[in-house]
């Protein structure tokens, strides 16, 4: 029964690794070539998304350093009063953190000598010592593997995420940090935490917790979700994002992806999901094929897409003289001369409310030759109603502010449903509309069409196979 028991939870594992949700090493930007160190023992890494600086330790000669990410986007190591951001204080550095991402203070992780130390930062290339905590008679340091990864995490989000102690009680710092220091241990994968004085050397342990896998070498929160991030040097190598949350001493795993490369990499930074910059920093302590530092800017673990298609003979409209509104048949696009205005409604569109749209369009079906100059628009309200013959029920709808031109080129072939039938991106309008105050996930869209030219589309009550499809790109924070 235990063997059957081990199999499947094994089986488990193997299956719960998603693909790498970015582009691959070789189409990462290779940072390496910034500093002579980094092609060799570039052991830990972390992002400050307040300074845009990736703070970098490397584990011998003993040193961290500080790469400003300019604003074209570039990185340089940080200059300040005419110094590099370049300090030497000695020791197996293994990783980094920050506690006040505004404050001139970095902690580092010191494997050998097993020690949490902080130092200030103020004074570029001046080594200035300002607190050490000791954590070995707590963590393993034998047997080839110590203490690897180091992440800060606010009470904020323990509070938030449900962080307890290993007796199941709610904790925080109670030595006033206004945070806790989790390490990651390379021997059995566990999560050491530990509540440290920022006052003197006093700290107190908190407790182990497992993670999904038995090696740990690189910790990253992301300040935005309150989601912690651990990379697991085994194998393929792998990141598990993990809930502050535990159950039966476990951190509740979330999701795990693939690494996109083998090989000894050990740690990495992320940009918070958040600020939507998709960007990831991966060190590799051996720099095989020459990437000991690599930039990933395509991660975007939480995009999501969705098609919403016009189901119902009420759900696209025409508008014409005096207001009269026409429920069937095909759709004519705006014609000024006729007074034409026209309206699709998009019922059950499943966006989550703060979700960050990053494409949309319709499709339209149709064939037609006039030229055409058009406006879409949006309808201002959470929950548009469909369309009825009451006079003027498209033109006297609250419209967003948000609104987008679009000038197809002559549609000539009918029946035809590709680019030329498909709108400019209209995620600015559907951003303005799932933004409102009491929206929420399968709610209805409703756009407004009007402008110059003519365009006769293809509608529900046409053929169902034929009517306006809505594609929707998004992000969210979960």
């Amino acid at each position: 029964m235990k063997i059957t028991t081990l199999l499947l939870a094994l089986a488990l594992q193997a299956h719960a690794a998603d693909p790498w949700p970015a582009e691959t090493w070789q189409e990462s930007e290779n940072l390496t070539p910034l500093h002579g160190n980094f092609t060799n023992n570039l052991s830990g890494a972390h992002w400050n998304p307040v300074t845009h600086t990736l703070w970098l330790a490397v584990n011998g000669p003993g040193m961290f350093i500080a790469l400003a990410r300019g604003e074209g986007g570039e990185f340089a190591i940080e200059q300040k009063a005419g110094k590099a951001g370049i300090w030497s204080p000695g020791g197996d550095l293994e990783s980094l953190t920050q506690v006040d991402y505004r404050a001139d203070r970095i902690t580092v992780l010191v494997e050998g000598a097993g020690y949490i130390r902080q130092y200030d930062t103020s004074v570029y290339g001046v080594v200035k010592l300002l607190h050490q905590w000791q954590i070995t008679q707590h963590v393993p340091t034998s047997s080839g593997g110590g203490s690897e990864g180091l992440a800060f995490v606010p009470d904020e989000w323990l509070t938030k995420r449900g962080f307890t102690d290993p007796a199941g009680q709610p904790r925080v710092s109670a030595k006033g940090m206004g945070g806790l220091m989790f390490v990651a241990h390379q021997r059995g994968g566990g999560i050491y935490v530990f509540d440290c004085d920022p006052n003197s050397s006093a700290v107190d342990f908190v407790g182990r917790y497992a993670t999904g896998r038995t090696e740990s070498s690189g910790l990253e929160l992301d300040r935005s979700t309150g989601k912690l991030y651990v990379w697991h040097n085994l194998g393929p190598n792998y990141i598990e994002e993990v809930d502050l949350a535990s159950s039966g001493g476990r951190l509740v795993q979330l999701r795990e992806w693939v690494a996109p490369k083998s090989g000894n990499l050990e740690s990495f930074a992320l940009t918070p999901a958040g600020t939507f910059e998709h960007e990831v920093f991966i060190t590799d302590d051996d720099n095989q094929q020459g990437f000991g530092l690599m930039r990933y800017r395509q991660f975007a673990p939480n995009a999501s897409a969705l098609e919403a298609v016009v189901s119902a003979s009420e759900d696209d409209a025409e508008q014409g003289r005096r207001g009269k509104v026409v429920l069937a048949g095909s759709l004519a696009l705006p014609d000024l001369n006729l007074y034409q205005r026209a309206g699709v409604r998009f019922r059950d569109v499943a966006i989550p409310a703060g979700a960050k749209i990053t494409k949309a369009y319709i499709q339209f079906t149709t064939a037609d030759t006039v030229p055409a100059g058009l406006w879409i628009r949006g309808e201002k309200a959470v929950s548009a109603a469909p369309f009825t013959a009451a006079t003027k029920d498209i033109t006297s709808r609250k419209k967003t502010r948000a609104k987008v031109l679009w000038a197809p080129p002559s549609w000539v072939v009918a029946g035809e449903a590709g680019e030329a039938q498909r709108t400019g991106d209209l995620s600015a309008v559907v951003q303005e509309q799932i933004g409102q105050p009491g929206w929420a996930s399968g709610g209805p869209l409703v756009f407004l069409i009007m402008g110059r030219g003519h365009r006769a589309i293809a509608t529900w009550d046409d053929d169902p196979a034929f009517a306006p499809r809505l594609h929707v790109e998004y992000e969210t924070l979960e």
